[in-house]
Order: C-alpha cells, then sequence, then structure tokens
C-alpha cells in the first residue's frame, strides 16, 4: 500500500510538491485556504480536502507550506480538531496517534509563545528529546 501525502497550502511551494508527488503516482490530498488553487491539482487527480480535518485524516504524510505565522497560527487552530478526530479514526488503521499529538503541541506551543525563526531550531530540538 502506497502512503498517502497531505499538503496544507498551495503557493508556489506546496503546488510544486503537489504537483510533483502526482508526477510520481502517489496518492495525493491537497487543501488550501482559497479552495480555487487546489481545483487544478484536483483535475490532476489529486484528492480536494474541503478542510483541515478531512486532508489531516486522508493524508499518512502531512506536509504543510505556509505562507506566513498568522497562516501557520490558523492551520493549527484547526488541526486540534482534526488530531481528536484522528484519534477515533485511527483506531481501525492502527496510526500511533501519540506521536502525533506531542509533534502537535510542541508547535501549539512555539507559536503561542511566538518564537518565529528561532522557534524551528527549538522545536525540532524539543522532538529530539521526546523521542
Amino acid at each position: 500500500m502506497t502512503t498517502c501525502t497531505t499538503f496544507l497550502g498551495l503557493g508556489a511551494m506546496g503546488s510544486a510538491l503537489a504537483a510533483a508527488t502526482l508526477d510520481a503516482g502517489r496518492p495525493t490530498v491537497v487543501w488550501n485556504h482559497t479552495p480555487g488553487r487546489a481545483r487544478a491539482l484536483g483535475d490532476r487527480g489529486a484528492t480536494v480536502a474541503e478542510t483541515v480535518e478531512e486532508a489531516i485524516i486522508g493524508g499518512g504524510v502531512v506536509v504543510a507550506c505556509l505562507l506566513d505565522h498568522r497562516s501557520v497560527h490558523s492551520v493549527v487552530e484547526f488541526t486540534e480538531a482534526a488530531l481528536e478526530s484522528l484519534v477515533t479514526a485511527s483506531l481501525d488503521q492502527g496510526v500511533n496517534v501519540e506521536v502525533l499529538r506531542p509533534v502537535h503541541d510542541i508547535v501549539r506551543r512555539q507559536i503561542t509563545a511566538g518564537y518565529g525563526q528561532q522557534g524551528t531550531a527549538r522545536i525540532f530540538e524539543e522532538l529530539r528529546s521526546s523521542r
């Protein structure tokens, strides 16, 4: 079974990565704040998610390509509900949600604290120490 990849954010980078994933013949889910950007990829075979929750639950790997701090913050707010849904949805699929939850919590803490560029290094440091 091939892992599905979800792309959140379809600007220049997200669109290019999603297109390359489709070109490789891999299952792809796409979501964007403005749904129009997802249509072209949908026409090429990607599954277009209506909500962040739908996108996250639909993908095995989630790649976020978001423009700025505000965009990331708004998506993280949506992911809280998505991860709660994933707990229920993944029980039948055998996904270890406890691995996902700390990542979400770390990212949310960093965004809330407003670390910006320096926060990226701190996120990876926290992820390394939580393993």
